[in-house]
Formats: structure tokens, C-alpha cells, sequence
């Protein structure tokens, strides 16, 4: 195997060097992605249920926020209704 990559000159050494960081861009967005960190349990049933109540305040808004990367997308889409409510 060092005799091929020997063989290939200096290039094969800017391919290696890249495989490997992609394999650990790969690990950590695996890693930092997890369902859970993202989407946590039942936050769309809340959301839409506090919806349905009209029970949306700017602190609620404010809190989802801040709570997951969903979240954040969820907070934008009700800042939206409340804003087109008043």
C-alpha cells in the first residue's frame, strides 16, 4: 500500500489529507445531528396544540427558540402568524 501511494507522487497526499477531513466532517455532523437534538419528543404535538388554543406568546415564541434547531424554524413560522394576527 505506501508503495502505490509512493508510486502516485504528491497528489495522492492532498487526496488523503481531504478524505480524512471529510471523514470528520462526516463523524461530527453525525455526532452533533442526533433526532433528539434536533426534533426533540413531542415539540410539534405542543406547538400545535398551544396553536390551536391561540395560547402563542412572544416569550413562548422567544423559548422555542432558544430550545433546538426545530425550534428555531417553528418560532419563525408563529412570529409570522403573530404578526399577521395584529
Amino acid at each position: 500500500m505506501l508503495s502505490l501511494i509512493q508510486a502516485a507522487g504528491w497528489p495522492i497526499w492532498f487526496l488523503i489529507l481531504t478524505s480524512l477531513v471529510a471523514v470528520a466532517l462526516i463523524v461530527e455532523r453525525f455526532l452533533s445531528l442526533k433526532r433528539d437534538k434536533v426534533l426533540p419528543p413531542r415539540l410539534l404535538d405542543e406547538v400545535l396544540g398551544l396553536h390551536r388554543n391561540r395560547q402563542i406568546t412572544p416569550e413562548l415564541i422567544q423559548r422555542l427558540e432558544a430550545s433546538s434547531p426545530i425550534g428555531r424554524v417553528f418560532a419563525s413560522g408563529l412570529r409570522q402568524e403573530l404578526a399577521r394576527a395584529t
